[in-house]
């Protein structure tokens, strides 16, 4: 702790467990951040003003190392007590040195404090271990935890701050962190997959889609509704509208779920083909789309135009889709909704898009790979990672698809994998 007012030590406070600094005053401030300065994108903080004069208030801001500012609407600030708060880092903030400053309750001072951050990937084993895989260029270590004994799956929100296990039937929620940080965990009989929403999880049995809903330590179901034969869900960025795929008439088949009403509600089946191959399913972030590939075609159902637009794509060649994932691209001047497909059978990564309510190809270069691929998922921006024997990088933004290997180490038996986005 500082024992007097230093100008040149004023202007910038440096980041310790301790943080010793001054105010404009001259009055000793001791403020502590717990933990280290190298964090994830999604983590909480908490800060503790030891000493001085002046309260901490509720106003923070955070400046990230591309120089984007989040006010404090845009951070969960909680008040633990008068001088103790807690924050998350938001979870779109660039990668590198970030800079947080909170204004007192009363006087001249700011607070302020620097910041490393950092972005993860997760995978999930067939054990049921869950591992935290720091995404280079990092100084920290990966980290597992327990997570059941069962083939795993691994969802990140959509905010990047919490980790959602499917393992059999238990269903575990863990917030971001070096060493995520346990939350709950449930039971969900006849459990098949589980989606991270905002609040919580979405969950599909056999029969139902069911949204969870976290709160503390406690999750409850918060709806359901019954859809017959799911093999797959998906939901928009709010967590309240979903997709379910399932067969009918001999078919593939979407249902379009609303659980913003009370009660939900779903729409009726809209059939894709006479052939039920399909196993993956992806919505559009704002619900206006939604893509699902099989074996032989790539099919769009486009609701933009307030009623449901069936198109589709020959993958040209028979194909085997193990993955689908997404994000949002410029592409051709607009922001839009970009999904690649892993296809397993042709060791290829296919990149789609919406025209209005038509499905149509992003690039028309396809990403080679010398293994098949496994699992993929996108990460700020188009940079997609693919995860087959190595985990390679590609920004799908190219007109050229190169891969680049990521220097990390994996577990064996990877059932599930996510990147925060």
């Amino acid at each position: 702790m500082l024992k007097r007012a230093d100008p040149r030590r004023c202007a910038l406070l440096a980041l310790l467990v301790v943080v010793g600094a001054c105010a404009a005053d001259g009055q000793d401030l001791l403020l502590i951040v717990e933990g280290d300065g190298d964090r994830f994108a999604g983590e909480q903080v908490v800060v503790d003003l030891v000493e001085g004069i002046h309260p901490l208030g509720d106003s923070l801001e955070l400046v990230a190392a591309d120089g984007q500012l989040y006010p404090s609407s845009e951070i969960a600030v909680q008040r633990e007590s008068g001088n103790r708060l807690r924050f998350t880092i938001p979870g779109g903030a660039a990668p590198g040195l970030a800079r947080v400053r909170i204004v007192p309750e009363t006087g001249p001072d700011v607070y302020a404090f620097s910041l490393n951050i950092n972005r993860l990937a997760v995978a999930a084993t067939a054990e049921g271990v869950l591992q935290t895989l720091p995404l280079p260029p990092t100084s920290l270590a990966p980290s597992v935890s327990n997570a059941g004994n069962q083939p795993a799956s691994v969802s990140l929100s959509p905010g990047n701050d919490m980790i959602v296990v499917l393992s059999g039937t238990d269903l575990f929620f863990f917030a971001v962190g070096k060493q995520p940080r346990a939350l709950a965990q449930i039971v969900v009989p006849g459990a098949k997959q589980a989606v991270a929403t905002p609040k919580g999880a979405l969950v599909a049995t056999g029969n139902e889609v069911q949204l969870y809903s976290l709160g503390g330590s406690n999750v409850q179901q918060v709806s359901k509704l019954t859809t017959p034969g799911v093999k797959a869900i998906s939901a928009d960025s709010s967590g309240f509208g979903a997709v379910a795929l399932t067969t009918c008439e001999g078919g593939d088949c979407v249902i379009l779920l609303n659980f913003s009403l009370v009660p939900p509600v779903a729409d009726a089946p809209i059939k894709l083909d006479d052939s039920a191959s399909a196993t993956l399913v992806s919505m559009r972030q704002d619900g206006d789309g939604v893509v699902v590939p099989d074996s032989q075609a790539i099919y769009g159902v486009g609701l933009s135009t307030g009623r449901p637009v069936v198109s589709s794509l020959d993958w040209q060649s028979a194909a085997k889709p193990v993955a689908i994932a997404r994000t949002t691209a410029m592409i051709e001047r607009r922001f839009d909704d970009l999904f690649a497909i892993a296809d397993a059978q042709n060791k290829r990564i296919r990149t789609v898009g919406f025209e209005d309510s038509d499905l149509r190809s992003v690039r028309q270069s396809e990403l080679a790979l010398a293994d098949p691929p496994q699992h993929i998922a996108f990460g700020r921006g188009t940079r997609l990672y693919v995860l087959a024997n190595k985990l390679v990088r590609v920004d799908v933004q190219q007109e050229v698809l190169q891969g680049t290997q990521v220097a990390i180490q994996l577990q064996e038996n990877i059932t599930g994998f996510d990147v925060q986005r």
